[in-house]
């Protein structure tokens, strides 16, 4: 579940490349064709395969990387050579690419920020005059699908929740039904347009939320969502849940 309050910060490990596989593997789609020779032997295709996986690792985190005098430097380690910089003048080189590289994330980050912040004023005024639409003083708006006829969950209740996650596209980021298990938490350690709105429902009931990125994870995002993001979700409210007995 990704609803947890967090903070997003831009990771500062970007020059760490690792031996291992990627998060998303490679499925051969979309990718250039290699008419190279084939690594045959145990000992080729072992270190074919921690070369070409470091690649894989090295693209996400060095997009720029100069590859040959990568490769030149490598041999040069790898061969115990003198290296052609001291150790100083290594540590200060990596350190003003990180400098670098931070602060261009950082305005990427910005620039994304402010135009996501412009897409979700437009739509929460367009949206807010939709059918069904209501709309609270903090700004959360929501459509009742369906209304139960069970009690209101208070902030600081455990509820069991069903629910769907996506951004203003469609396009969906979390879902308790393609895991097939419901959330459960504790309503006020969620984002804030969650503990509202929930408390809003019924058990029984299904409601469509509309969250500004205030009431949602802000200026920084978290994980898969970018900064300044108006969210949607469809949540069902399954039960009020009894404390576990410590």
């Amino acid at each position: 579940m990704r609803l947890l309050k967090s903070t997003c910060l831009i990771a500062s490990s970007i020059l760490m490349v690792t031996s291992v596989a990627v998060a998303n593997a490679d499925d051969g789609s979309g990718l250039a064709p290699n008419k190279g020779k084939k690594p045959v032997t145990d000992a080729q295709q072992f270190a074919y395969s921690i070369g070409y996986l470091n690649g894989q690792g090295g693209i996400e985190q060095i997009p720029d990387l100069d590859i040959e005098t990568f490769i030149r430097a490598y041999r040069d380690g790898y061969g115990r050579k003198q290296s052609l910089l001291s150790e100083e003048e290594r540590t200060a080189a990596v350190n003003r690419y990180k400098q670098q590289r931070l602060a261009l994330l950082e305005a990427e980050m910005e620039k994304l920020g402010r135009a996501n912040a412009a897409i979700g004023v437009e739509f929460l005024a367009r949206n807010a005059e939709a059918d069904g639409i209501k709309v609270t003083a903090s700004g959360l708006q929501y459509r009742e699908v369906t209304v139960g006829k069970g009690a209101k969950p208070k902030a600081k209740e455990i509820v069991k929740v069903n629910y769907e996650g996506s951004f203003l596209d469609g396009q969906v980021f979390d879902s308790s039904y393609s895991r097939n298990e419901p959330a459960v938490f504790q309503l006020d350690s969620v984002i804030p347009g969650w503990t509202e709105g929930l408390q809003l429902m019924n058990v029984g009931s299904t409601y469509e939320f509309f969250v500004p990125a205030e009431l949602a994870y802000g200026e920084a995002g978290a994980g898969p969502i970018p900064p300044n993001s108006t969210l949607q979700f469809r949540v069902e409210l399954l039960s009020i849940e009894k404390p576990t007995k410590k």
